[in-house]
């Protein structure tokens, strides 16, 4: 239960960047993450970003992206090898650019 807002585009990691960053870029395996009711307003990029190797069972559920992504890019980017079983379920987008998530 968090508030998200960006309101200062700076450099990729420190404010142009995710409200939530998740990246496996080690060995290591993530499982079992949750991300449940949150409100994210304003981003330029992804609002939540999942990258890397072995990561598993990510659950995005009952969120609210507000003004995000309007360069018509998702609001959830999740890329890399061996990432599986992401559920994206009860979400509601209200001016949202984002037309593939």
């Amino acid at each position: 239960n968090n508030i998200f807002r960006n309101t200062r585009p700076q450099s990729y990691f420190a404010g142009y960047g995710p409200a939530i960053h998740i990246e496996n870029s080690r060995t290591w395996t993530y499982e079992n993450i949750k991300i449940y009711n949150n409100v994210f307003d304003y981003y330029f990029v992804h609002a939540i970003r999942v990258l890397g190797r072995s990561i598993n069972n990510v659950d995005i559920r009952n969120n609210v992206f507000l003004n995000t992504r309007l360069d018509g890019q998702a609001d959830v980017q999740v890329n890399g090898a061996d990432i599986t079983n992401v559920v994206f379920k009860n979400n509601i987008k209200y001016n949202s650019g984002a037309n593939n998530n």
